[in-house]
């Protein structure tokens, strides 16, 4: 049974949206309600809309037209405090269809799930998953996910376009907040040789060559599979192997397999085998515990090295250090050169200045690091008070991405993350931090049109200089609220 959190959050001041909600909805679910840390969470994004109503009003939500035309904001699948992503570790693939829809400011492509019925109304639904890894014990918070549709009730028939919708509206569902329980791993039971591993792993070994002499170099491959935490644990440690020598590893993880392979050398004619390497993991399934695999021996044979235990043969070299020859005595004072070609001894000052000169950029460090830190108590205010000269030189650079820059100047003013400027409340939260109701429509209008040409709907019909005029009436409006001092 899928786990889906019962409470409902929404941005603070936010309106609910009836006509959005009776149409569509969103969510996301996990398989369970409680995890352990470093154990991978998989994450389901799903939305869904009524079918008829998405055959016959849904209108394309910006100029290019997209398979699901629909915009979904999950900023959580960016980043989400208290994990990490695997997306790395294992490509997502999505099976079936690849059906295309904006996700936050970017395309991406969902997979059509089963329909669901809703007050006997059939809904289409589709979905997208991401699995998380945490690293904390605590709550795990994912904030509900915003879907924004448009639709229309009334359509135009245009000899050249075709259907035109006549009374086009935004309409967005808000999906509820989704809190997940992350236990700490059990103390009880915990092997002595335990390294992080948490899921389910086999593990095999092999070596070549397996004939060699003593001092010589083999390589010991670790293969080790399974669904877990594959990439985040230590890899099994071979310095207590008795009568070998370690010389380092490398390592490679792709599609649930990570493979260590060891540069090792045995040192003795009396080792016959690599003996068995063990790895403890944790196994989050249940009955949940310590469990450890083994790998099988694996025989060597092993020669007499082709020298005698002296690493250096007769033609190497004196094997002792000879006074005077090869050993250091008699060590007189250190000089220079000058440009005559003469000697000269380095004199007291010069002395002194080669050993103050550390000691002197340390100072300099020091006032530069208290400069900082005195930044750093305020580092919200740093980055609101440079909002504007950030725009100017950001818009002013060749090549600029206006639209980036508008919204990370209304993010540093606002003083929250660029990726959550895009939202159906900026109007109000420009209001709420000072700005006049009429500009505070402005500058979210501009927001909505910069996005929209983002998604190909053309550039917007305000230009450069007028995007900076807007910025400048904002900057202004701001210095004289409370947000700007």
């Amino acid at each position: 049974m899928k786990f889906v959190a019962t409470i409902h959050v929404r941005p603070k001041g936010e309106v609910r949206d009836p006509q959005g909600e009776d149409h569509a909805f969103v969510e996301v679910t996990a398989p369970r309600d409680t995890y352990f840390v470093e154990e991978p969470i998989p994450l389901t994004l799903r939305f869904g809309l009524d079918r008829r109503f998405l055959e016959t009003s849904v209108v394309p939500l910006f100029g290019r037209r997209m398979d699901v035309p629909v915009q979904l904001q999950a900023r959580w699948l960016e980043q989400l405090p208290g994990a990490v992503s695997l997306a790395d570790e294992s490509k997502s693939r999505v099976e079936g269809a690849h059906l295309e829809f904006a996700l936050n400011d970017s395309l991406s492509v969902a997979t059509p799930a089963a329909d669901r019925t809703i007050d006997r109304r059939p809904f289409v639904v589709f979905e997208t998953t991401k699995r998380w890894l945490p690293t904390r014990s605590g709550d795990l918070v994912i904030p509900g996910p915003l879907l924004r549709f448009a639709f229309a009730t009334r359509f135009d028939e245009n000899f050249v376009t075709g259907r035109v919708p006549a009374d086009r509206h935004d309409a967005f569902a808000f999906g509820r907040r989704l809190t997940l329980h992350v236990e700490p791993l059990p103390e009880p039971g915990r092997p002595a040789g335990f390294t992080g591993a948490v899921g389910r792993f086999t593990m095999q070994a092999s070596a070549e060559p397996r004939s060699l002499r003593a001092g010589e170099s083999l390589k010991l491959t670790l293969r080790i599979e399974g669904d877990g935490n594959l990439a985040f644990f230590e890899a099994p440690g071979l310095d207590s192997i008795a009568g070998f020598h370690v010389f380092g590893r490398i390592e490679r993880t792709a599609e649930a397999v990570r493979t260590i392979t060891y540069d090792v050398s045995p040192l003795v004619t009396t080792v016959r085998e690599v003996p068995s390497i063990s790895l403890a993991f944790f196994d989050t399934r249940d009955p949940s515990g310590y469990r450890t695999v083994r790998t099988e021996p694996i025989p060597l044979d092993v020669r007499g090295a082709a020298r005698d235990a002296d690493p250096k043969s007769p033609g190497d070299g004196p094997a002792h250090a000879t006074p005077g020859v090869d050993d250091i005595f008699d060590i007189e004072p250190v000089a220079t050169f000058s440009w005559s070609g003469a000697p000269r001894t380095l004199t007291s000052a010069l002395l002194v200045a080669g050993l103050g000169a550390p000691w002197i950029l340390a100072l300099g460090l020091w006032i530069w690091i208290q400069m900082r830190e005195r930044e750093r108590n305020d580092p919200e205010g740093v980055r609101a008070r440079a909002a504007a000269a950030t725009f100017r030189m950001s818009a002013g650079a060749v090549g600029a991405n206006v639209a980036e820059a508008y919204a990370e100047f209304l993010a540093a003013r606002l003083r929250c993350p660029t990726a959550s400027i895009i939202s159906p409340d900026l109007r109000s939260r420009l209001e709420a931090a000072g700005i006049p109701t009429e500009l505070a429509a402005r500058a979210a209008g501009l927001c909505d049109g910069l996005v929209a040409a983002r998604y190909g709907s053309g550039a917007s019909a305000l230009g450069v200089e007028s995007i900076r005029r807007v910025v400048d009436e904002l900057e202004a409006a701001f210095q004289t609220s409370k947000s700007g001092r």
